[in-house]
């Protein structure tokens, strides 16, 4: 992959204009990325996951919000 396309697959997966923190997400909830699309949030088995990726460990808190560790990569380049 180019810089370019492993900047643009990162950039799906940075939210914007809101703080994500896990007990405040519900399933259904759509939130905008960094890349300009969209990902949407569901909740089965107390489990959250976003865009089918399932979030291992979340809420790590930082100076600008919040970290979640998903479990898999979306590869969806928008360049």
């Amino acid at each position: 992959m180019s810089t370019s396309q492993i900047a643009s697959v990162l950039r799906n997966h940075i939210i914007v204009s809101t703080t994500a923190y896990t007990p405040l997400i519900q399933s259904g909830m759509v939130f905008a990325t960094l890349s300009g699309g969209s990902v949407t949030a569901s909740i089965v088995d107390d489990v959250v996951s976003f865009g089918g990726a399932r979030v291992a460990a979340a809420d790590a808190i930082i100076k600008n919000g919040v970290i979640h560790t998903i479990n898999k990569v979306s590869h969806r380049i928008m360049l």
